[in-house]
């Protein structure tokens, strides 16, 4: 069965924005490149089972069948 599986971004630690250097001491948000700006990223993978998704994701929000 196929399953949607979000896990918080590690690259801005949940947040959707990192902070990038632009100068010596200046400072500039920006959305994160890896998850967009959502804080999370989403994956869609066939699993025979949910608790094998918790398996390999235990700290995700796990939905089945959904697209």
């Amino acid at each position: 069965m196929e399953y949607r599986i979000k896990i918080e971004c590690k690259e801005c630690d949940g947040y959707g924005s990192r902070e990038h250097q632009i100068a010596v001491d200046k400072f500039r948000e920006l959305d994160c490149d890896e998850c967009e700006g959502t804080g999370h990223i989403t994956l869609y993978e066939v699993y025979d089972s949910i608790d094998d998704v918790k398996a390999d994701y235990p700290e995700a929000t796990i939905r089945a069948g959904v697209k």
